[in-house]
């Protein structure tokens, strides 16, 4: 686990999940009511070399819902940065550097667009 200057550590996970504008009025996973996903931090912030990465959620998602029946934990974050009605554009910056510090390989994102390929070329 990494420290960030904040004082907060990094968690160190494989999986984050990051949501779009089109979660504006949803506060994932708290109104989604979803049986086996408990939030273990919220509001976390983590300093980083781009500047001070925010509203960090950790996930943790139940055996149930896992392919071998073993719980899993995630962070989650918002997009656009916090908060939720101001677009912040440099975020991506700092909130990759969060997830390359917590060793993450996969990332779900939801309600977003583009890709993270680089041969992925918008027309």
């Amino acid at each position: 686990m990494t420290t960030s200057p904040c004082g907060q550590p990094i968690p160190e996970v494989d999986l984050a999940l990051i949501t779009g504008s089109a979660n504006w009025g949803l506060r994932f996973p708290e109104d989604a009511g979803l049986p086996g996903v408990r939030v273990l931090s919220r509001d976390v912030s983590h300093e980083t070399a781009h500047g001070i990465s925010e509203n960090w959620k950790l996930l943790e998602f139940d055996g149930s819902m896992t392919t071998d029946g073993r719980p899993r934990r995630a962070l989650c974050m918002y997009s656009h940065g916090n908060p939720r009605d101001w677009i912040d554009h440099s975020c991506h910056r700092r909130a990759f550097a969060v997830l390359q510090a917590a060793g993450v390989r996969r990332v779900l994102a939801s309600s977003t667009i583009g890709s993270l390929n680089r041969a992925i070329r918008v027309p």
